[in-house]
């Protein structure tokens, strides 16, 4: 028990600064900002809520995605709050009605959200933006006009995204290909000592789903070279992993050798990517004698040149210190599907249907936060 006790208050009490995201808050910010200051200018500060509201929880959803499916999520998730909080203000004049259209939303946020962590955000979030709105009862004028704010906050949310696109140079790309050169390079240095177990695969995985969702704005040439970073570390992880046979004999002995001064070229290389380094030299290899692994030896140094040579052509431009941008969040390895009959998606609607419940039997001040904060403790984790 008190080793459980301590555990749970060390993980509480850590405390990570790489998790914090300024860049992105302040993106965030200055999106629900806009329709404030606008409203206020034209003398409407009302008009501007609705939008500010739109803005803000479309904010959330911009940590989802990488670059297009990032965007894509922050459009669905508009359109989606827009969508639901027409439907609660309407029902929003029936007691009856807003239960039973909570149940239904409730529902609908379970079980579409059971395809991915993206899915599960847009949502929910448009299940929030449903409770939000069916505290006030519009009739339809009022309410279409109030979804049309809703969905041009988050409207300004994509712009802003697509704003900071260019101003990233890249990072995104540059920072997954520098962690998969800085796991070959461990790994190569697990080689040396005839430690090494796999290669690692993770880090790899999740490069290759950032890069094939690349940034819409960057040049050609630009996303070549990082793709071509990407396939020669896929090589140079193969023939690393067929060293790793043959470190632990004898015969391994060139093996050995070969490693060591490839894991210093590729933390060379990962240097580069993140801009810790302005410069990368052509690796300098000992010489392969003419053994069993020579073929092998001879193609990871082949494509460790390769690589080299990308980096180099990129190891101009540096790394933005200040990112407007969130991390990426690759999506999951394995596809999902829906279970229309998850004991989970029916129990979700049926708390969140007591929860509206309460909140209109008792006619409590914001009683919307009931039903809110269930939904926010039930949110199925990915």
């Amino acid at each position: 028990m008190l080793t459980w006790l301590r555990e749970l208050a060390a993980t509480v009490g850590t405390f990570d600064r790489r998790a914090l995201e300024p860049g992105y808050a302040l993106r965030c910010t200055a999106g629900v900002a806009i329709p404030l200051v606008v409203a206020s200018l034209l003398g409407k500060p009302a008009l501007g809520v609705a939008a500010a509201i739109g803005a803000f929880i479309t904010g959330f959803t911009s940590l989802q995605g990488i670059y297009r499916t990032r965007l894509t999520a922050i459009l669905i998730a508009a359109l989606g709050m827009s969508v639901t909080s027409f439907v609660g203000a309407l029902a929003a004049h029936s007691t009856f009605g807003v239960i039973a259209a909570t149940a239904v939303a409730g529902y609908a946020c379970a079980t579409i959200g059971q395809i991915s962590p993206m899915a599960s955000t847009v949502t929910l979030n448009s299940f929030v933006a449903f409770v939000l709105f069916s505290s006030q009862p519009l009739a339809p004028a009022a309410a279409l006009q109030q979804s049309a704010f809703v969905l041009a906050g988050g409207v300004i949310q994509a712009v802003l995204l697509l704003i900071a696109w260019p101003i990233g140079r890249q990072g995104v790309e540059r920072a997954a290909l520098a962690d998969v050169y800085r796991n070959l390079e461990k790994y190569a240095r697990e080689l040396v000592q005839n430690s090494a177990t796999l290669p690692p695969i993770t880090p790899l995985a999740t490069a290759r789903q950032i890069l094939a969702d690349p940034q819409p704005f960057a040049r050609a040439a630009e996303l070549a070279r990082l793709n071509r970073l990407l396939e020669d570390s896929e090589i140079v992880r193969r023939r690393l992993g067929a060293l790793a046979a043959t470190s632990a004999s004898d015969a391994g002995a060139p093996a050995r050798a070969v490693s060591s001064a490839v894991a210093e070229q590729l933390g060379a290389i990962a240097d580069v990517l993140v801009g810790r380094s302005g410069e990368i030299a052509a690796p300098t290899l000992p010489v392969v004698p003419d053994t069993r692994q020579y073929a092998t030896i001879s193609d990871l140094i082949g494509h460790l040149r390769d690589a080299t040579e990308a980096a180099a052509m990129i190891a101009g431009g540096r790394m933005p210190s200040f990112d407007l941008l969130s991390k990426p969040r690759p999506g999951p390895y394995v596809q999902s599907r829906i279970d229309w009959y998850s004991r989970d998606a029916l129990r979700f609607s049926a708390v969140v249907a007591i929860a509206m419940v309460l909140g209109r039997h008792f006619a409590a001040d914001r009683g919307y936060w009931i039903p809110l904060t269930a939904a926010i403790v039930l949110k199925p984790d990915f």
